[in-house]
């Protein structure tokens, strides 16, 4: 390009510089400059946001533990030592809890296998559907066990329902294993 002539109003003339003439090194100062203060704001207003907000994580607001809803609710049973487990619908879901009626047969009461429960002393128990979704531990006398069915001395009245599956959770919940 050319050097192009300006007509100023007095009527003189004057060399007008094309781009290639401009001191590139001063719109570089120029630019730079402003470059780090973009950088400069990005970065204190990014930092400040954080510093603002990371306090607030902890001040998130928490139902007390007294309306939480508990999967399980333990009651003492009298001066038994024993505890009646009441368990929510989506609990009982949750553990898969089956239940069995507890037969009779020559005298003997039968139950699945699956039932039986071993203490730390080495006594056996099932765990007795005592009404929806309540239930309570009952010491048992295991005559013979044949494959997956056990036969019992003494236990539950026949036609009592046992729970299944899910006995050795409602165990741990009795005796709050694992909270």
């Amino acid at each position: 390009m050319e050097n192009k002539r300006a007509t100023s109003v007095n009527g003189d003339q004057a060399a007008i510089p094309n781009r290639k003439t401009i001191n590139p090194g001063n719109n570089r100062t120029k630019w730079r400059g402003s470059m780090q203060r973009f950088i400069h704001w990005v970065f204190t207003t990014t930092v400040v946001g954080m510093l603002a907000i990371i306090p607030l994580a902890g001040c998130e607001k928490t139902e007390p533990e007294s309306h939480a809803v508990h999967p399980a609710t333990l009651e003492p049973v009298g001066n038994t030592g024993l505890t009646r487990i009441t368990l929510t619908q989506q609990a009982a879901d949750r553990l898969g809890v089956q239940m069995d009626v507890i037969a009779e047969q020559d005298g003997k009461l039968i139950a699945p296998y699956s039932a039986l429960l071993y203490d730390a002393d080495g006594g056996t128990w099932v765990y007795v559907n005592l009404q929806g979704l309540a239930f309570k531990r009952q010491a048992v006398a295991v005559d013979r066990i044949d494959g997956e069915t056990m036969y019992l001395s003494k236990g539950p009245s026949a036609g009592s329902k046992v729970v299944s599956r899910g006995a050795a959770e409602l165990f741990g919940a009795e005796f709050e294993v694992g909270h």
